[in-house]
């Protein structure tokens, strides 16, 4: 209730293309690890959207658009424990980090938006600065659970190219 369109507006166009370029970048550097690796790219890029995103909410949502697989339910329960320990790790860590190398309000804000998955953790290590790197922080990670709309439709797109015509295909929007 307290971040109004001033605040948001403020920010600038700066956050919004970093967002967009991360997310971008995380998950495709996330689906190239996975061709290297030899694991299977799709369920890779549960594991990058989720990472790039916003965590266990994302993992859940590109685990309904992606195909069935016989391990699909352990793939999805493995990424959602990591993201939220991560971000429970981040959530402590990040404002110590943020101060250590004297990052401004604003900055820190920055930084913690764009980089803990979970939005709870994101909050809390904002406001654990202050209310204006806890508003920005806030401002950029919806952002970024902003563009979980636009993932899931590029991976139900995918899936069902790939998909057999005789197969369930999964749903465009889960």
């Amino acid at each position: 209730m307290r971040i109004g369109w001033s605040q948001v507006s403020a920010l600038g166009w700066g956050p919004v293309v970093m967002v967009v370029s991360l997310v971008i970048v995380t998950i495709g550097v996330s689906v190239f690890m996975a061709r290297l690796m030899r694991f299977n790219p799709l369920f890779v890029f549960l594991s990058g959207g989720a990472t790039a995103i916003c965590g266990a909410s994302a993992a859940l949502a590109l685990a309904a658009a992606l195909p069935a697989h016989d391990r699909k339910e352990q793939a999805t329960l493995f990424t959602v424990i990591c993201v939220s320990a991560f971000s429970t790790m981040a959530m402590i860590a990040y404002p110590m980090i943020a101060h250590a190398v004297g990052l401004t309000n604003h900055a820190s804000g920055v930084f913690i938006g764009a980089t803990i998955h979970d939005v709870a953790q994101v909050v809390g290590a904002g406001y654990a600065i202050s209310p204006e790197a806890g508003d920005t922080a806030t401002i950029v990670k919806l952002l970024r659970v902003a563009m979980l709309l636009p993932v899931i439709l590029v991976a139900g797109q995918i899936t069902r190219r790939q998909a057999n015509p005789d197969a369930v295909r999964p749903p465009l929007l889960p």
